[in-house]
């Protein structure tokens, strides 16, 4: 996915990640992507916690639980992909 980066090595069934839209400025990543963790929270379908990385706001994905099945974490990169974008979107306009 071009407008994300993966901000931690992975290890095990945890990494960070952030968006990172075309065209939006540094400074105001971080508060982007707080919102995008709110957005994902509010959906009440995922639960997404955040951290810092190199001082910047990261989104922590955890896939350990043993009932966990790719359908699961392909609904998941589904629903953080629409709503990222939905929220860079918003914020161009």
């Amino acid at each position: 996915e071009p407008d994300f980066e993966i901000t931690s090595p992975l290890r095990l069934a945890l990494f960070t990640f952030r968006h990172r839209p075309e065209g939006m400025a540094d400074d105001n990543l971080d508060a982007h992507n707080e919102r995008l963790l709110r957005a994902l929270n509010d959906t009440g379908r995922v639960y997404f916690t955040q951290t810092r990385v190199n001082g910047r706001y990261v989104i922590r994905f955890q896939v350990g639980q043993t009932g966990t099945e790719s359908r699961h974490v392909e609904a998941a990169l589904d629903l953080i992909r629409a709503t990222a974008r939905t929220l860079a979107t918003e914020a161009d306009g």
